[in-house]
């Protein structure tokens, strides 16, 4: 099953996910007499989040066990009216698109990917529909979308803290390891890993970053920089940095706007171009910045002819 409440763009991201846990909280322990009735065994949990044109899109995926001479109709009734309450107790709003109950269709839900893949790879799963996952988001990011930039730290500010994976008590009564478990055991086998005391943190230009690690460019550049900071400090990762630059400089990724390219002008880039860079913009700035876009495209072009 599903489970999630109204939201819309702008409201407090955070405020709904608050909502969205401290409901499910109450939900879960009140339907722990309706659970006992069909024969529930446990339940495995995994919290998804994506965003679209309506905010954050935080929702539960749930699989529960029961009997399988239990009522299912009457167990959907009861989940269903104490998802309502439950939402509504947290100063939220449920539609009908808020609770979805599929019962007995696990070998279906099967056949198209194993549930435990369904349940636990919300990290890497796609968006449906218009929504876009947060790995979606820092794709585009990486694209230059300034409005990604801002959703994915708006949803990762709103998501701290918050267990995006859990099985209770499932797997112990069924005698098999918990993914946590397996990782625990990877762990174990590599070896206790020594962490630096104190991390070296090193501020880049993000149209550096975006530019060094070019596809284009044929070589891995984010770890290259990595290395070079890990063996070199700071003073090495900005060698590398700059050694990557000029590379880019030389090879010209077909994709980069010409004005771009105009950055190490004394002059700079234009308030507006900085802007867009940090936040996004307003109907009106939208077309200040289509505007020195265009201008500086064409001044490009004749200084070239």
């Amino acid at each position: 099953m599903t489970l999630t409440l109204s939201h819309h763009y702008g409201e407090n991201w955070g405020e709904v996910t608050r909502r969205l846990l401290a409901a499910f909280g109450l939900w879960d322990k009140r339907m722990a007499k309706g659970y006992k009735k069909a024969g529930y065994i446990g339940k495995v949990k995994s919290f998804e989040v994506t965003v679209g044109k309506n905010g954050l899109h935080p929702h539960f995926h749930l699989l529960v066990t029961h009997d399988k001479d239990a009522d299912v109709e009457q167990l959907e009734v009861a989940m269903r009216a104490a998802w309502e309450k439950a939402v509504t107790e947290e100063g939220g709003r449920c539609t009908e698109h808020g609770f979805d109950f599929k019962a007995n269709c696990i070998n279906d839900y099967v056949a198209k990917m194993e549930s435990a893949h369904e349940l636990s790879s919300q990290n890497t799963k796609q968006g449906r529909k218009k929504g876009r996952t947060l790995s979606q988001l820092l794709d585009a990011i990486y694209r230059g979308d300034q409005t990604a930039a801002h959703e994915w730290t708006r949803a990762i500010q709103a998501l701290e803290g918050v267990n995006r994976f859990n099985a209770g008590a499932l797997p112990k009564k069924l005698g098999i390891p918990t993914p946590s478990e397996w990782e625990d055991e990877e762990e174990n086998d590599q070896g206790e890993l020594d962490l630096a005391e104190d991390p070296t943190v090193v501020d880049f230009s993000l149209d550096d970053l975006l530019q060094a690690t070019h596809p284009s460019l044929g070589r891995p550049g984010m770890a290259m920089i990595l290395r070079a900071l890990d063996r070199g400090g700071e003073a090495g990762g900005r060698a590398m940095l700059e050694g990557l630059l000029r590379d880019y400089v030389r090879t010209r990724a077909p994709w980069t706007p010409a004005w771009m390219t105009a950055a190490a002008d004394p002059g700079g880039l234009p308030a507006i171009i900085e802007t867009a860079k940090t936040r996004p913009l307003t109907r009106d700035e939208v077309a200040e910045y289509l505007r020195v876009i265009k201008n500086r495209s064409a001044s490009c072009a004749l200084a070239t002819a």
